[in-house]
């Protein structure tokens, strides 16, 4: 089984009596320039820091900016976009126009540590890792420097639609104790279709870069990716073969529709078929819930624990905080960076944005999560079960690389191009050639 990160505790919660505002109305309300394109960086004297385009996390950083106050640096947002953001990034860096601060995934951080990223260590003060957890301050650690400064993480849960589970006299789970196995979820899921009449569930998933999304699913199992020293590839097993098969059955018997691939999705494709009924449940990240809040009644839906297997397991996610190399002023941006990962901005993004903080001083601290925070409860114990090798892999500097591979692989066999047994053997042959250079 495999072993998973045990330092992340359970944060006690509050609740806010006032909701965030959200969408364009929050964004109006704010005082400094938001951008709707993907801008690159500044100008001189200026910082320009983009992100993925939520709503409540794009109003949360305005606010922060607002009352960021470094003799008059001004900081103007944007977004990056959700499709292909590595050779949006690629492209950036390679023209010297990519912004100055980036909210950047813990997968891709390898793949530009080798260039692209700027190396905080001479900005940051002595010690500074300390002041985060482990497992995130080690992906952000790469080729002996700092690459990023952790922002936060955040766990999957099962949303589901109260509807349609009492029409197939169902209970949500309330609890990892309670979690459904893998055959329960199936029989679960083949009981919605009947409902819904065209699908059972959807996974957010956002385009070919999103392979790392899967792992879970193997690791749950008692499989991986890579052998335990990173070397050589362990996913050709018993193990390996049965994960990607069960994957493989849901398209196959129809359980998820073929829009929703990892080739075929956009950023909003698992949202909307939830939202729209066409799919009674939704695995899915904890900031979702604000997506929803405005598309589908709080009473018609909630959120139960992922399904697992032999063991625990779920996606890295959040993010890190990045400069690149098309900062004007690196020092300037990494005091901005420094400034959105403090103990202050951090637990108010966190609480704004549905997100779980990474900070030592966070943990275990009364969050007040502004929207459901009862459901929050379940995504922040989901992500203490983030396996430890699964996040040494995940790091690596050829893990793009792999993702690539992942999606390419499994696609063909989640289309039914080939089985999957081959799609293993060919995972396999993929990583001995990646591992060999």
């Amino acid at each position: 089984m495999a072993r998973t990160i045990s330092d992340l505790t359970l944060p006690h919660l509050g609740r806010r009596e006032l909701f965030k505002a959200s969408g364009a109305a929050a964004l109006a309300g704010t005082g400094t320039a938001v951008m709707a394109g993907c801008g690159g960086k500044g100008g001189d004297g200026e910082l320009t820091h983009a992100t993925w385009n939520v709503p409540a996390s794009m109003a949360t950083f305005e606010e922060l900016i607002t009352e960021y106050d470094d003799g008059g640096t001004p900081v103007t947002l944007t977004s990056t976009p959700a499709d292909n953001p590595t050779s949006w990034l690629s492209t950036r860096l390679a023209s010297d126009t990519a912004p100055d601060v980036l909210t950047w995934t813990y997968q891709n951080m390898g793949r530009f540590a080798d260039g692209g990223l700027v190396d905080l260590s001479e900005y940051l003060p002595s010690g500074y890792g300390e002041k985060f957890l482990g497992p995130y301050w080690s992906a952000v650690e790469q080729n002996g420097g700092v690459f990023g400064v952790p922002l936060h993480t955040d766990g999957w849960g099962i949303f589901t639609n109260l509807d349609i589970m009492e029409q197939i006299g169902a209970e949500v789970p309330h609890d990892d104790s309670e979690a459904w196995s893998w055959d329960e979820f199936t029989q679960i899921a083949t009981e919605m279709q009947k409902v819904t009449g065209k699908y059972a569930f959807s996974w957010f998933l956002v385009g070919p870069e999103t392979a790392s999304r899967w792992l879970p699913v193997l690791y749950m199992h008692g499989g991986s990716l890579l052998n335990a020293d990173l070397t050589a590839p362990a996913i050709d097993s018993d193990e390996g073969v049965e994960a990607i098969e069960w994957s493989r059955t849901w398209f196959e018997d129809g359980l998820m529709s073929p829009e929703n691939s990892l080739k075929a999705s956009k950023a909003q494709t698992a949202e909307t078929l939830f939202a729209n009924e066409q799919v009674g449940m939704m695995i899915a990240s904890d900031f979702k819930m604000l997506g929803l809040k405005d598309k589908l009644p709080e009473e018609s839906w909630t959120v139960g624990p992922l399904f697992q297997d032999v063991g625990k397991a779920t996606n890295m996610g959040g993010n890190a905080l990045v400069v690149t190399s098309s900062a004007g002023d690196p020092e300037a941006a990494a005091k901005y960076v420094e400034y959105m990962c403090n103990d202050e901005s951090m637990s108010r993004f966190c609480e704004e944005s549905s997100f779980v903080p990474v900070r030592e001083d966070l943990v275990g601290q009364d969050l007040d999560w502004v929207y459901r925070p009862e459901l929050m409860t379940v995504f922040a114990e989901n992500a203490r079960t983030v396996p430890e090798e699964m996040v040494a892999l995940q790091t690596m500097t050829s893990f793009s690389e792999m993702a690539g591979l992942l999606t390419d692989q499994l696609e063909l066999c989640w289309t039914g191009q080939q089985k999957s047994q081959e799609t293993a053997t060919r995972i396999s042959d993929g990583l001995k050639k990646i591992l060999a250079k």
